[in-house]
């Protein structure tokens, strides 16, 4: 079976910096896959290259063993998913539109049922509604549902931002630091989320993620990314006693913080 995701010797420059360096990475179907570094590493440059924001400068990016040549919307319309560093919801519009947004792109009706608001239309958007309250009980967010999304708890925004990507029907979700702003508890939370949310939508997750916590109790495989090239890949077990990974990245808090874990 080919892999949801593939990225084989991926480059891409800047000027004269080589912000990605001969990468290689795979994310096999329902694998949740870590991509951990410093800042700077190159980690959301991946993301901008899989989701069409950049294209390579050299390799080639596959997705369900088809090469990816297509723009960002295109992308959606083909199951990548993904959230962002800094959230980026629909804040003056409710927690149960920002769903709704999402799902348009997968409507079954035309502009001219939607003109002359055909039965068909209202069957479709029923339907849709249906969906986006039953995905936002699944985040417990379905008694936020009339709420502005601005006015969310940042922790329950994350959650939205999840929720607002899995409206797409995806078969690859990004996530990028999907734990920021948390408690240890909310991240604990949201690691089981993620992995059930990943078997029940069979769906395959990539994951930028600072919190150690996170990265070692969710992921099974793990890239490690340092100056914009990978130095480790490997089971969360051999990464926290990576050397390589250590010296780079980790340094003696972060040791025993994936020591702790």
């Amino acid at each position: 079976m080919e892999p949801v995701l593939e990225l084989e010797q991926v480059s891409i420059q800047f000027g004269g910096l080589k912000a990605v360096s001969d990468v290689d990475l795979r994310v096999e179907s329902q694998e949740l896959v870590g991509l951990i570094g410093p800042n700077g590493a190159g980690k959301t440059t991946i993301f901008n290259l899989i989701t069409g924001v950049y294209e390579p400068t050299n390799g080639t990016l596959r997705y369900l063993g088809a090469p990816m040549h297509a723009p960002t919307h295109r992308l959606a319309q083909m199951g990548i998913a993904r959230t962002f560093q800094n959230i980026r919801l629909f804040g003056q519009l409710t927690v149960l539109e920002n769903v709704l947004i999402a799902m348009h792109g997968h409507v079954s009706y035309g502009w001219f049922d939607a003109m002359l608001r055909t039965p068909r239309y209202w069957r479709t958007e029923a339907a849709m509604e249906e969906e986006a309250i039953a995905l936002l009980r699944r985040f417990g967010l379905e008694t936020h549902a009339q709420d502005q999304a601005r006015n969310l708890p940042y922790g329950s925004q994350r959650l939205l931002e999840i929720a607002r990507a899995l409206a797409v029907h995806p078969k690859l979700l990004l996530l990028d630091e999907p734990a920021a702003g948390m408690n240890a508890q909310e991240s604990a939370d949201l690691v089981q989320l993620i992995r059930t949310v990943a078997h029940d939508f069979d769906l395959a997750v990539l994951l930028i993620e600072h919190d150690m916590s996170v990265v070692m109790n969710l992921c099974e495989r793990i890239y490690v990314l340092d100056y914009g090239a990978v130095i480790a890949q490997g089971p969360p077990e051999e990464i926290r006693q990576n050397p390589k990974v250590i010296e780079a990245y980790l340094g003696e808090e972060a040791e025993q913080a994936i020591a702790d874990h």
